[in-house]
């Protein structure tokens, strides 16, 4: 009955390192994913400030060959 105790108890002890490691790569991959986002969203607010910019310097000819504000143009590729 004490082995049994032992088995179980290594058992327990071997899941909560288990969940401690998941617990550490889930922690560094959310601190990766959070910089990436505010990587990204740094990148479309200078985007979006170059966009209005140059929509600024446009003729009105040459706006009407772009799509509205807003709107992706969906015919290109995306990276």
């Amino acid at each position: 009955s004490s082995s049994m105790l032992t088995g179980s108890d290594k058992i327990e002890k071997a899941i909560d390192l288990a969940k401690f490691h998941i617990m550490i790569a889930v922690r560094e991959e959310m601190q990766l994913l959070k910089e990436q986002i505010r990587y990204l969203e740094e990148g479309n607010a200078m985007l979006e400030q170059e966009n209005h910019l140059l929509r600024g310097l446009a003729s009105p000819e040459q706006l009407a060959h772009c799509p509205p504000r807003g709107s992706p143009d969906l015919s290109s590729p995306h990276p």
